[in-house]
């Protein structure tokens, strides 16, 4: 009886940390869910070509998930679209930093700056993106 007891009790506590619930969000601090509402409404305003509408929704996710790769994804795409050059490729610098897969962002990160004529920059970005097409 013991151990049914503390299982259950692992259980509970499991389910409380990692939950979505109110449990869950006031022990710890839920993950990013990219099928939630509001990056949702992100993905079908990008589809949709409302950039200007996406951003500031974009921009606020980046804040609540600073490491979170696909919110900075989004921001390169919108920036580019908006013609925000030097956004976008700070965009894709963070991308790049947060990302499991950061060769996804070349060639668009150091084009971004050459449109923005930051050469040197866009020389750096295009030499890292060699670096990881070699890996």
């Amino acid at each position: 009886m013991k151990r049914t007891g503390l299982l259950a009790a692992v259980l509970v506590l499991y389910v409380a940390v990692l939950g979505r619930g109110p449990a869950g969000r006031a022990i710890g601090k839920a993950g990013f869910d990219a099928l939630a509402p509001r990056p949702g409404a992100v993905e079908q305003l990008l589809a949709a070509g409302r950039f200007s509408e996406a951003l500031p929704l974009a921009l606020e996710l980046r804040d609540q998930y600073p490491n979170e790769p696909l919110t900075f994804y989004w921001l390169a795409m919108i920036n580019h679209h908006l013609t925000r050059w030097h956004e976008e490729a700070e965009a894709w610098t963070e991308y790049v930093r947060t990302s499991a897969a950061p060769g996804e962002a070349c060639p668009a990160w150091p084009a971004a700056y050459a449109r923005n004529g930051e050469s040197a920059e866009a020389l750096t970005a295009a030499a890292r993106c060699e670096e990881m097409a070699r890996r």
